[in-house]
């Protein structure tokens, strides 16, 4: 299913924006929203030279990370799929909040502010975020994570593919039950993470990536292999109200680097491992891309 021509620039850019940033490697992947066909998949390491280069290994399907910030776009979905919460819904968000002696703040300091669950979203807030998801049952938004696609197979058949982790409910204790809405307490692949954004994409319904579209036997007879398996996870509607969201992350909020001249592009910016790696999940009408950049030290997203 690959694509060469976007194969050949992705590989370029992931290169050269790895150089720039001197991080220590970097994924990107890029699928067809419908179909769920993978158009282009790079993974480049920092070697220990110091160079930087393709790598061998497809670590897009077989590493796995904390989501970070990505993950309030599920969070936030399941609330809005539950009727809990609408996009204008106002909250009180406080600066700070202990949960068993645990400090869970927000990426800048603040005192209470009254926020809708749209500039919750735009601005990232963890708390806010938090306060949101505690809308449904903790099982409930379980339910709504495993059908993104986190914590199992996303169905490539890829060799040695990461099912991520996704702890069971039972084993989910204390401030993972809080943090899991804001993406910590759990991890995904790069993979995992642009087939679950692509549910928002594709109007609600989740998509297994493709990678081979065909097979040739030994008489050269051509076999086409079976279209992607799909499963509803969302409401069109949310999805629809999801994307509005998600434009406004790229228009006016934490994603303003992702706009693209002419085009309606939706998405969502996340850090993780204290600021050190960095992700980016958005997409167009018909392409979803995942980006993910890792490195030794912490940065910030406006530097990237």
């Amino acid at each position: 299913t690959l694509d060469k021509t976007i194969q050949y620039q992705m590989d370029a850019a992931v290169l050269n924006r790895v150089k720039f940033l001197s991080a220590k490697g970097g994924t990107a992947i890029a699928i067809d929203s419908r179909t769920g066909d993978v158009l282009a998949m790079t993974n480049v390491k920092r070697r220990a030279d110091g160079t930087v280069a393709l790598a061998q290994g497809n670590f897009g399907a077989v590493e796995a990370y904390e989501p970070g910030s990505v993950a309030k776009i599920f969070s936030i979905s399941a609330a809005l799929n539950e009727g809990v919460v609408t996009p204008e819904t106002v909250l009180t968000v406080p600066g700070i909040v202990n949960i068993d002696n645990f400090p869970i703040r927000d990426a800048w300091p603040h005192g209470p502010l009254d926020m809708s669950v749209r500039t919750i979203l735009a601005e990232s807030s963890n708390i806010g975020t938090m306060m949101v998801a505690e809308k449904i049952n903790f099982n409930r938004l379980h339910d709504y994570l495993s059908s993104f696609g986190f914590g199992q197979h996303t169905g490539l058949n890829y060799p040695g593919e990461s099912r991520g982790i996704l702890k069971s409910v039972k084993k989910t204790y204390g401030t993972e039950r809080s943090t899991v809405s804001y993406g910590y307490g759990f991890a995904a692949s790069p993979l995992q993470m642009v087939s679950a954004a692509n549910v928002v994409a594709n109007g609600g319904t989740y998509v297994s990536p493709r990678l081979v579209s065909a097979t040739v036997d030994r008489n050269g007879k051509k076999h086409e292999t079976a279209a992607s398996k799909t499963r509803d996870v969302l409401k069109p509607a949310t999805a629809a109200t999801m994307t509005d969201l998600m434009r406004d992350v790229v228009c006016y909020g934490t994603g303003e680097r992702a706009k693209v001249k002419g085009m309606e592009i939706a998405g969502k910016t996340g850090t993780t491992n204290d600021a050190k790696d960095l992700w980016f999940v958005g997409y167009s009408p018909d392409l979803a891309v995942g980006v993910f950049m890792g490195y030794d030290k912490p940065r910030s997203l406006g530097n990237s």
